[in-house]
């Protein structure tokens, strides 16, 4: 875990909501002494929740064996149906459009509530540029002014759509609410995959797992890879028992972002 302090601030990862377990709502008092004595629901509450979901299946609880090692048997055997129980919402900032195409791929198992270019207006809004353009600006590799003068420009031509379309469909008749959106809809193609956006995701552990196991590694994007690690840091300390990875680098990431392994893969 060294290195979780340095949150990474341009791609922001931040947990907003989690799934609570109540487990006294259906346990009597005698079942919970009866697991609180075998080391059983003795985890974060996320990985009680699960524990307790696999218990049902088979009847245990109370039975057996503890919770560590509980959790062990479900990555070992992939018993992964049981880890969906817990959900993760995160709050994502910062990112390109590009990367949320990409991040839509992983739909099974999550939630999406993204920023629109329909209702909002784009003419001041943020560029997200990739790791490696940024990467080479600070190297002076390319000049900084060159990305600023494709901003100024993509800007220039949004808003002057916007306003030529939206006064010709409201001339036309069209009320004012849906002319806006239709010609925001309309110059929005101008904007590029590098505009930053934000938006609201949810994963069940089982689907954040397989997006960092797919996306922190050596294979990915770099600006995808930096946001996997970002999840895994903001999602580590609340089902940690689910989501130990270990770090590691590779040639091929070109020193951005981290790769996380485990012996446990897609469960």
């Amino acid at each position: 875990l060294h290195g979780m302090e340095e949150r990474r601030r341009d791609r922001k990862a931040t947990v907003i909501a989690f799934t609570r377990f109540l487990p006294r709502a259906v346990l009597s008092s005698e079942q919970w002494g009866q697991a609180v004595a075998k080391g059983q629901l003795a985890g974060s509450e996320c990985a009680n929740l699960i524990e307790l979901a696999g218990r049902v299946c088979y009847d245990s609880l109370g039975k057996g064996r503890p919770s560590a090692e509980y959790h062990a048997n479900i990555l070992a055997s992939g018993h992964g149906s049981v880890v969906e129980h817990v959900n993760l919402t995160f709050l994502i900032e910062g990112v390109s459009r590009g990367l949320t195409h990409e991040l839509v791929r992983h739909r099974a198992g999550t939630a999406i509530s993204q920023e629109s270019t329909r209702f909002v207006d784009a003419s001041e809004q943020e560029w997200a540029w990739h790791p490696i353009i940024q990467e080479q600006i600070k190297n002076d590799l390319l000049a900084d002014t060159l990305t600023e003068e494709v901003q100024r420009v993509t800007r220039g031509f949004y808003s002057q759509a916007v306003e030529v379309i939206q006064h010709g469909l409201h001339a036309r008749g069209v009320s004012s609410a849906a002319a806006r959106k239709q010609a925001r809809g309309a110059a929005r193609g101008a904007l590029g995959n590098a505009l930053s956006t934000r938006l609201v995701w949810t994963a069940n552990i089982r689907a954040l797992r397989n997006v960092i196991e797919q996306r922190a590694t050596e294979h990915a994007d770099a600006e995808i890879r930096l946001l996997a690690n970002a999840l895994w840091e903001a999602a580590y300390p609340y089902c940690p028992e689910y989501l130990v990875y270990e770090r590691y680098d590779h040639p091929d990431m070109a020193g951005i972002g981290y790769g996380l392994k485990t012996e446990h893969r897609k469960i």
